[in-house]
């Protein structure tokens, strides 16, 4: 694509109310809180409590430590459903705010804001390795 092209797509729109916009926000911290709490609190829970473990944080080292006490099925689908289950939520943030949020970044922060501007760059030459 060309950038007169990128010039005529239209802009997203914003959240479609403050409600929707103030729960989706909620639901990302509460997720981001709960991961805390299971790396910070619940850590010593990984072989009597295996599933609440990864279900609060499922990082590659939370889920090798509770592997060898789960069923197969248990580990998959617990691990899948709460790595993905944040995904729209940052979608959604991003959707709205993407490009205003960048523009804020980098009003706000002279060095981050070139950074995510660069990133920004860097994410539209390699979008589809990356994804």
């Amino acid at each position: 694509m060309t950038d007169a092209a990128d010039d005529l797509r239209p802009l997203p729109p914003g959240p479609p109310s403050p409600a929707i916009r103030n729960a989706v926000i909620a639901l990302a911290i509460g997720f981001f809180v709960l991961s805390l709490v299971g790396d910070t609190f619940l850590s010593v829970l990984y072989d009597r409590r295996p599933q609440l473990f990864i279900a609060l944080n499922a990082r590659n080292r939370n889920l090798a430590l509770a592997r060898p006490y789960l069923e197969w099925w248990e580990f998959f689908g617990i691990a899948t459903v709460r790595l993905l289950v944040s995904d729209p939520l940052f979608f959604l943030l991003g959707r709205w705010y993407g490009d205003a949020g960048v523009r804020w970044i980098e009003r706000r922060s002279s060095t981050y804001g070139p950074m995510a501007r660069a990133a920004e760059r860097w994410f539209g030459k390699a979008a589809y390795p990356l994804v």
